[in-house]
């Protein structure tokens, strides 16, 4: 019986200690686990971008799309990158070309996310064109493209690498700027947004007057739904303010000119659908606008609107055309079209 009890002891001992193993084993297996996983996800992490921090922001509004073209082409300029180019070395060149183009190469890389207010030229429609090829060419799409040719091949970046830092240090800052910079950026946001700027600030948009220019310039800064932002871009709305000469209303059966002031709101209207020219754009126009309107009861082309007797009415725009009624005035329907005869006047 004590033989049977020491084996049984010793027995229940060697399961113990087999238990006592197989348990520190696991503790071991899961602290590695829970060691290594996180270093694992920090390797994974850093070989991807990072999303686009304050200091790269700040970089992007002071590299323009004319830094990127001048070191590509710096770049390009290279023996040992030409080579290896071959001859995708047309096609490159013509996408660094689209960077060159001396309408759009002082905007900088933040521009084309289009969430930024526009520059005080552009609110003053001095870059209409500018704006409208923006929209055409997907610029966005072209830094990328130029990334993919210049960057993505081991061969390709140790070439540049050896290139004097005259020549490889500017390309990689541009370069890396537009990376982080488009990381976390929808493509077809981006490119949305830039249609918007090209609706609200390119060749359709009406000229501004300059007390027009100074308000929507404040405005788009410090206003709240006047301001553009990250999910919807520039904000649609513009303010009015403005003296309009050339509104025209029937007094006896007869045609005369009436001169007044508007103060009010214009909206854009957004999307593929709107904007259209020629017929079409008298029920899909490009913008809308409404507000206060104020005459005098004497009648000319260039009248004072606050001379003499002044009423106040209203006015609604649609597209280039706008009405305009002041009840109890003789001739208290008007209506105009939107021109411009002295640029930032009237």
């Amino acid at each position: 019986m004590e033989r049977v009890r020491e084996e049984s002891e010793r027995l229940a001992l060697g399961v113990a200690r087999v238990s006592a193993r197989r348990m520190v084993t696991r503790c071991m297996i899961a602290s590695t686990l829970m060691i290594s996983a996180p270093t694992v996800a920090l390797h994974a992490q850093a070989r991807a971008p990072e999303p686009a921090g304050t200091a790269v922001l700040l970089l992007a509004d002071s590299l323009t799309l004319g830094d990127y073209c001048n070191a590509s082409r710096n770049v390009m300029a290279l023996d040992t990158v030409r080579k290896l180019l071959g001859v995708r070395m047309a096609e490159v060149q013509a996408n660094v070309d689209k960077l060159c183009d001396p309408r759009v190469a002082a905007f900088t890389l933040r521009t084309l996310t289009g969430d930024q207010p526009a520059s005080f030229a552009a609110v003053a429609r001095r870059e209409q064109e500018a704006f409208h090829e923006v929209a055409r060419v997907p610029l966005r799409d072209v830094t990328v493209l130029v990334d993919r040719e210049l960057r993505s091949d081991d061969d390709m970046r140790r070439a540049i690498r050896a290139a004097s830092p005259a020549v490889a240090a500017p390309f990689v800052k541009v370069t890396e700027v537009a990376r982080r910079l488009f990381f976390d950026e929808a493509g077809a946001r981006s490119l949305k947004h830039l249609a918007n700027y090209e609706r609200k600030l390119g060749p359709q948009a009406p000229q501004l007057n300059g007390v027009e220019v100074l308000l929507n310039y404040a405005a788009q800064r410090w206003v709240p739904g006047f301001a553009p932002s990250i999910k919807r871009g520039p904000s649609p709305l513009e303010l009015v303010v403005t003296y309009v000469p050339t509104y025209a209303t029937g007094v006896d059966r007869k045609a005369v000119a009436v001169s007044a002031s508007e103060f009010g709101v214009r909206g854009y209207l957004f999307g593929d659908n709107w904007g259209k020219t020629g017929v079409e754009g008298i029920l899909k126009p490009a913008y809308w606008s409404l507000g206060a309107l104020v005459a005098s009861d004497r009648n000319g082309a260039l009248a004072w609107p606050w001379d003499g007797r002044t009423r106040t009415g209203v006015f609604v725009g649609w597209g280039e055309t706008k009405v305009g009624y002041i009840a109890g005035r003789k001739g208290s329907l008007l209506v105009t079209r939107q021109v411009q005869f002295i640029p930032y006047l009237f």
